[in-house]
């Protein structure tokens, strides 16, 4: 019996035995109490079906611009919610982290296309506007009251543990989590992606480069947890799809 109905029922049996002359507006208050109660439940699942077509909206925006970015995007959610899970996070800081990963990359779609779509290497000026776009993925998801809690973890996803990074040259714990958790996942995946300028690396490459930089670029905790989620999982024949960020059989 739902919250409602229980409500109701109680109601209705504080009524019982009372005089009968009562019993028509005791019927009215019910059913009316009935009526705000199915519009509020109706009220909330059309807001959280706009908030899901927001975002649905804001990622198909990122993927007719940079198809890329978008299959990006989907694979490093995945990796982040594999190494918070690893971690033990609550169910509220899984959801945080999960939309904090998902639009990590949203403000690229302000980036020129010069640079966003370049087939080469950047040049130090054309990866400094390109590093903006963090800033640009904050400032967009901070426009929807329920995402903005995702902000810091997206604005802050390229600080380095050593206070290297930017936008803000935050180091260790001062980094948000979602952020630390963020850069471990956004790495591998870019090391093992192909690009036009170079190869994708062998799995067990990207794993040493992680541990060479743990401590200095990364999270030492977050390396380790995703070293083991990860390796658990390829153990287990599974892969991230490329084109969805979904776990699927390996080929």
């Amino acid at each position: 019996m739902s919250k409602a109905a229980k409500k109701l029922n109680i109601i209705h049996n504080d009524h019982e035995g009372h005089d009968h002359s009562h019993e028509g507006e005791n019927s009215s208050l019910l059913q009316l109490i009935f009526t705000i109660s199915k519009e509020n439940d109706e009220l909330r699942k059309t807001y959280e079906r706009l908030l899901t077509q927001t975002g649905q909206a804001l990622l198909k925006s990122l993927e007719l611009r940079d198809p890329y970015t978008f299959g990006h995007s989907m694979r490093v959610m995945e990796y982040t919610l594999m190494i918070g899970r690893g971690s033990d996070l609550t169910a509220d800081q899984l959801k945080c982290l999960e939309l904090s990963a998902m639009f990590h990359d949203i403000g690229k779609v302000g980036v020129p296309d010069c640079v966003l779509l370049k087939p080469s290497r950047l040049t130090p000026e054309e990866q400094e506007t390109m590093g903006k776009h963090a800033t640009y993925s904050s400032e967009i998801i901070s426009l929807i009251d329920e995402f903005k809690d995702a902000a810091p973890g997206v604005k802050h996803h390229h600080e380095r543990f050593d206070g290297q990074g930017y936008p803000a040259g935050l180091s260790g714990k001062e980094i948000p989590l979602e952020s630390r958790i963020i850069l471990v996942a956004d790495t591998f995946d870019a090391m093992t992606s192909n690009r036009p300028y170079r190869k994708a690396l062998p799995i067990e490459v990207a794993y040493e480069e992680l541990k060479r930089f743990s401590g200095v670029q990364f999270d030492p905790k977050f390396v380790e947890i995703f070293l083991r989620e990860h390796h658990k999982l390829m153990s287990a024949g599974k892969d991230i799809r490329p084109d969805t960020g979904k776990i699927k059989k390996a080929a």
